[in-house]
């Protein structure tokens, strides 16, 4: 959320909210920073905690006594990380209230958290996050904050809502592309566990199953092409297999020294998709095989 009242919503967000419910959240929580001008009280706070560590350190210097300097930079990194998490905590209210307004259940905020920490968790690589340099609360305590919010709503007010046939109608279609370009990242421990929440949902569990032997098929540890065949296998008996199922199929089964099988999959391809922009390439690589 900009300080003028642009938002921008990213495709990563649109991955790991799986209804309207969710989404309104998190929108909720954005407008939150605008109608509060966080944004402007922070680059204030910023200016002028600058200017009094730039005073406190050069009085310091100039009495031989620079460690002073230093904690006090410390002590400023603290006072603004602090104060923007307050900020944050502020903004997650207004996303509870839009949720309340608006007749969605507000469970949903809470459960945001509980599934980005799931990933978070399924990270080998990632990192303890320290509260004293987060300028965002943690988000245990967010999601914990946000569920005891959900409880204490007046159970005449509270309703169930979902809105996830809306949101699936919309956001399906462009769900592939969206989950292709969070496979580039490479982070696959963090994009099988968004496949596995993605799952819970029943929609397209073909295309799923294809990304996921997409994850073995790039990654390529020890027994992934195997995984990868077995996966594309499974996702073409499943619903919303893309056609490029096929193509990979081909490609994994040249890895494994099964030339006629790769031939198999890869004419399959090139009959549901004849103008794809790999089909010249492809028809070369069959013809010079043979």
């Amino acid at each position: 959320m900009a300080p003028n009242g642009s938002m921008q919503v990213w495709t990563g967000l649109l991955l790991r909210v799986h209804n309207e419910a969710q989404l309104v959240a998190v929108l909720g929580h954005e407008i939150g920073h605008f109608l509060r001008r966080h944004t402007l009280e922070r680059m204030r706070s910023v200016v002028n905690t600058s200017n009094a560590l730039a005073f406190i350190q050069l009085a310091a210097a100039g009495a031989g006594v620079g460690v002073v300097g230093s904690v006090a930079s410390l002590v400023a990194v603290a006072h603004l990380t602090a104060y923007s998490r307050d900020q944050e905590r502020e903004a997650d209210t207004y996303g509870h209230e839009y949720l309340m307004k608006h007749g969605y259940d507000p469970r949903e905020a809470g459960r945001i958290w509980d599934q980005l920490m799931a990933e978070r968790d399924a990270d080998e690589s990632e990192e303890p996050q320290s509260i004293f340099l987060s300028s965002h609360p943690l988000p245990d305590e967010r999601s914990a904050v946000l569920a005891a919010m959900a409880e204490q709503a007046d159970p005449t007010e509270k309703i169930t809502d979902l809105g996830k046939d809306r949101f699936d109608a919309v956001f399906l279609p462009h769900r592939a592309s969206f989950l292709r370009d969070e496979l580039h990242l490479r982070r696959y421990d963090r994009f099988e566990k968004l496949l596995d929440l993605i799952a819970k949902g029943g929609r397209k569990l073909g295309e799923l199953k294809f990304f996921r032997a997409e994850m073995h098929r790039l990654r390529d540890k020890p027994g992934d092409l195997e995984t990868a065949q077995e996966l594309y296998d499974s996702a073409l008996n499943a619903s919303g297999a893309p056609a490029e199922t096929y193509r990979s199929l081909g490609q994994v089964h040249q890895k494994l020294g099964n030339p006629s099988k790769a031939t198999v999959a890869f004419n399959k391809y090139l009959s549901l998709k004849p103008t794809a922009k790999d089909a010249k390439m492809i028809r070369y690589m069959l013809r010079t095989e043979k």
